[in-house]
């Protein structure tokens, strides 16, 4: 394995079986991690013969090739794992407290809340908790039970089996004769037998319940330390959880903005606007909010739970209205509504770096409610004023990363085909969501026209707000919030939008989705660098760093004339793939590359899965497949759905392997598996992927984004259904394999009472039916 160059992309000019055995470790999402020789030997060159393998290469804080030990040629290999083991008890004790919720409805139908209206938005807010505290104390019961967490279904019969089996080995090592042995052994089969029914029995009863079926799933490909001991500031591991809670405070508090220029940059919109004042909040509006409430969500500081809200909509609308209304007309907002939970999420390097994890903040949920209801009136003032730009597909209602780099494909296949260069440049702004400073976020909103009432409103709930991290349940001291929008509430990620509008209304050519930029054009007709240079103004100016370093180019096309970028007088690396939203794309604009990554991820979660359950039932293994593994090998695919046979070959090869996950389906063939776990076949699968989103594109189901964003063009005098695609000419097997080309003959065939659907849900109904 020496002449195999790791950090190639490629296998070519290797030998069969070094292309096979990099190939496996491409397809199942593995790294091999060591770069230099390691073994020396005299009159020889140095070769690279010892590997170390992993599934996840952020699991190593170093490795080290020292010295061979003793008179061996093999250099050793010394490597620092982040690993760490969580241990509990496989019985416990849990108390449950069970709360009768309609009994608590009734009685809250009941309440006079009229007292709500003498006092100020603190003290309604103190009241309405104290009386929801009291409802919950007077109709809930607690109950004791004990559990085995880890083996739910060993109950007292399998476990009088087991003890039965240790007396069996107990006499027969009194007495070893083959008699007993024999029935040492007899037993112990029929045991492990017995417990793998019991195991099937209860996996194939929790099917149709889903929170105890993805408890028991999780707990087994899950880590049960989410955050490890991190470093604290002095570069050694933190003693416990709470000083690791209060690094990542630390942490998190490092990034806000301390450096705010308190005078407002000259700002002038593009028009001037009718204005948003007010918002009146009525209790069917408040209602319907509380209706949608999803019931998995956790409760936010406040400890409310969300159950309660959805349940008793009806009865807390009214009250809720109220003081959500008196909240916004003295432009405050109660205590705990300001505070936040925040739960680190790691996002990719070194585990122990505090640096590496993201806050994500757990906040009131009447208060996101009342949030809800800012932000529909909001984007409705928004789109009426032309406030959205065109390309920005991030929080708003339908658009998402799909609509995105379709949009963004679409263009870069065309040009593509029609010869010309296409330069893509990608900017990445640095901690976006905690720099905005909040006097000149409120100074562009007041110029945008939200004024008044709702301004103010803003203004209290951007200011004075605290969090503490959690973390395995150990808490940090609380610290404020200097800067930037809460991630994790429902208004920041629009306040972000409508922060940046400017900076998008000013370019020519983008796609941005949130703070994700990328710039693309014909180098030889538009000079990107004249945008660089304004997009760096801009972040100079209104204070969002760039993060120059993680700003990359693609040069596609034959003719690209390669010329370099910068920023700030520091040049942009040329790459020849880059992640896009999730997306690997390639300065081809091939798909084989996030082929192999989505194939690696599905086969490593299936491994992992298999590994744990051996011996699953056949409609455990659909459910799993659908779940946790299928969902690898179709994000985003209607983008980079494959068209090479080896990538479709690739892709159907998974399948067809979990297909293979017991012994009883591998005695039968690739198609009867499918029908025995009744799930389609990939092709299937990507052709009524396909179908909808031209569904969505020919019946406007995208707001704010025209129609023909795709170029689709109607036939109105051909037989057939009303929404016909026309032909479209193209040269390269990058048009010819975008969305509307590969897709032509199968929406062109669909019957016309199919395309004509009046929802989405009755189109996909209605498409299955066909299959």
């Amino acid at each position: 394995m020496g002449p195999i160059l790791w950090s190639a992309k490629n296998t070519t000019g290797q030998t069969i079986i070094e292309k096979q055995f990099s190939e496996l470790l491409l397809e199942n999402n593995l790294s091999q991690i060591v770069t230099e020789p390691t073994r020396f030997r005299s009159q020889q060159r140095p070769s690279l013969l010892d590997l170390v393998i992993l599934s996840d290469v952020n699991l190593v804080s170093s490795l080290n090739v020292s010295n061979p030990v003793g008179t061996s040629d093999h250099s050793k290999i010394e490597i620092e794992l982040q690993i760490m083991i969580y241990s509990e008890p496989n019985a416990r004790i849990k108390t449950t407290s069970i709360v009768d919720y309609t009994r608590i409805d009734e009685s809250l139908l009941t309440y006079d809340w009229n007292g709500l209206d003498s006092l100020n938005a603190e003290e309604q807010w103190k009241h309405f908790k104290s009386i929801l505290q009291t409802c919950i104390t007077t109709n809930s019961r607690l109950f004791t039970n004990r559990l085995r967490k880890d083996k739910p279904w060993i109950n007292q019969h399998m476990l009088d089996k087991i003890k039965y089996k240790a007396k069996l080995w107990k006499k027969f090592k009194r007495k070893p004769t083959e008699d007993n042995f024999s029935a040492y052994k007899r037993f112990s089969n029929q045991l492990k037998s017995d417990l793998q029914i019991a195991r099937c029995n209860y996996e194939n009863s929790i099917l149709n319940k889903p929170k105890l079926f993805y408890s028991h799933v999780r707990k087994f490909i899950s880590s049960r330390v989410s955050v490890p001991l991190v470093r604290n500031a002095s570069g050694l591991l933190c003693s416990d959880h709470t000083e690791t809670a209060n690094t990542l405070a630390d942490s998190f508090a490092a990034t806000y903005n301390l450096n705010i220029n308190n005078n407002i940059p000259s700002f002038m919109p593009t028009s001037t606007f009718s204005g948003l004042p007010y918002i009146n909040f009525t209790p069917d509006l408040v209602k319907s909010q509380l209706c949608a409430i999803k019931l998995n969500t956790a409760p936010g500081p406040d400890q409310i739970p969300p159950k309660l809200l959805r349940t008793c909509a009806a009865s807390l609308s009214g009250p809720l209205a109220k003081m959500m209304t008196k909240s916004f007309l003295q432009g405050t907002l109660p205590y705990e509504w300001l505070q936040a939970t925040i739960t680190p999420l790691y996002k990719s390097g070194d585990k122990l770096d505090p640096a590496n994890y993201r806050p994500v903040s757990l906040t009131s949920t009447c208060c996101k409610i009342m949030e809800k209801v800012i932000v529909k009136e909001l984007l409705t003032y928004m789109r009426k004023n032309n406030l959205i730009p065109e390309h920005q597909h991030g929080f708003l209602p339908g658009r998402s990363v799909v609509t995105n780099l379709l949009s963004c494909t679409n263009l870069w296949t065309k040009m593509l085909d029609t010869t010309q260069p296409v330069d893509i440049i990608y900017l990445d702004f640095s901690k976006a969501f905690d720099k905005v400073p909040h006097n000149l976020l409120l100074a562009k909103l007041e110029s945008y026209g939200v004024t008044g009432n709702l301004l103010d409103w803003i203004r209290a709930f951007l200011s004075n707000r605290n969090y503490c991290v959690k973390v395995c349940g150990k808490f940090s001291y609380s610290k404020p919030v200097l800067s930037g929008v809460p991630q994790g509430s429902v208004l920041g990620p629009i306040l972000f939008l409508l922060y940046t509008a400017d900076l998008l209304f000013s370019l020519d050519s983008y796609s941005a989705y949130a703070d994700d930029i990328k710039l693309f054009a014909n180098p030889l007709v538009t000079d990107l660098q004249d945008q660089l240079n304004l997009i760096f103004q801009w972040s100079e100016k209104w204070q969002i760093p760039l993060n120059i370093a993680k700003c990359c180019v693609l040069q596609c096309g034959y003719n690209n004339p390669k010329y370099l970028y910068h920023i700030n007088g520091t040049l942009l690396s040329v790459k020849t793939s880059t992640k896009d939203l999730g997306v690997i794309v390639n300065d081809k604009l091939g798909w084989s590359e996030q082929c192999l990554a989505s194939v690696g991820r599905a086969r490593k979660m299936f491994y992992l899965l298999k590994h744990v359950f051996p011996n699953p039932s056949v409609s455990f293994i659909s459910k799993v497949y659908i779940t946790y593994i299928r969902p690898h090998l179709e994000f985003a695919i209607p983008v980079w759905r494959p068209y090479l046979l080896k990538d479709i070959d690739l892709l159907e090869r998974t399948q067809h392997l979990v297909t293979r996950w017991t012994h009883c389906l591998r005695q039968v063939s690739y198609e009867q598996r499918l029908e025995i776990l009744k799930i389609p076949d990939l092709r299937a699968r990507q052709n009524r992927a396909d179908a909808i989103q031209i569904f969505r594109l020919t019946h406007g189901l995208f707001p704010g984004v025209t129609r023909n964003f795709l170029q689709i063009q109607y036939h109105d005098r051909l037989r057939g259904h009303s929404y016909k695609l026309k032909k479209e000419p193209f040269k390269t097997t990058v048009r010819k394999n975008y969305l509307t080309n590969r897709a032509f003959d199968i929406w062109n065939g669909l019957p016309d009472n199919v395309v004509a659907a009046v929802t989405l849900s009755s189109f996909k109904n209605q498409y299955d039916t066909l299959q």
